[in-house]
């Protein structure tokens, strides 16, 4: 396996190198004021061409190694896919489990809606529809966040979705 050096700068990460050393940031910066209307293939032309006479060749050269040779050593690690990844079923569970912090129409995650606004969405929302009106009864003028917690929740939408089979 490929060995990364550990010492000194190597250890820091590329994105600490590259404001530790030289001034290749300021160098860049400089150039981006300079051309506004550039891109990024103009700024790296530009920035080749007076890297080494503002002595900030190494810098550039160390950031590009260090942040590829960890990218390129952490893909050659080999990952066990049993633990790794989850199945549908784990991720679909996963993401029950967060139905509080669904983020409504209105931009609040569910939590932070009253029950009025939940009917409203039901009404809207064809896939979930009779599940927020289910909410949004249950909940009135309140907040959902206050009325359920994530299992109770849950569980109100696994026997709404029942009843519609």
């Amino acid at each position: 396996m490929t060995h990364i050096d550990t010492s000194f700068e190597y250890r820091k990460g590329a994105s600490r190198i590259s404001w530790e050393h030289d001034n290749a940031r300021h160098l860049l910066a400089k150039i981006m004021e300079e051309f506004p209307d550039g891109d990024a293939d103009s700024w790296a032309k530009e920035l080749l061409n007076r890297a080494s006479e503002e002595g900030c060749e190494r810098s550039i050269y160390l950031y590009f190694t260090v942040n590829h040779a960890n990218a390129l050593v952490r893909g050659k690690k080999k990952h066990d896919s049993r633990h790794s990844r989850m199945s549908a079923e784990e991720m679909k569970a996963k993401m029950r489990t967060r139905l509080l912090e669904v983020i409504m129409p209105n931009g609040k995650a569910l939590r932070d809606c009253t029950g009025t606004d939940c009917v409203k969405f039901g009404r809207t929302q064809e896939r979930n529809g009779r599940w927020l009106i289910s909410v949004g009864t249950k909940v009135g003028d309140r907040i959902v966040g206050d009325v359920f917690n994530e299992s109770q929740l849950a569980t109100l939408r696994a026997n709404v979705f029942k009843e519609r089979k």
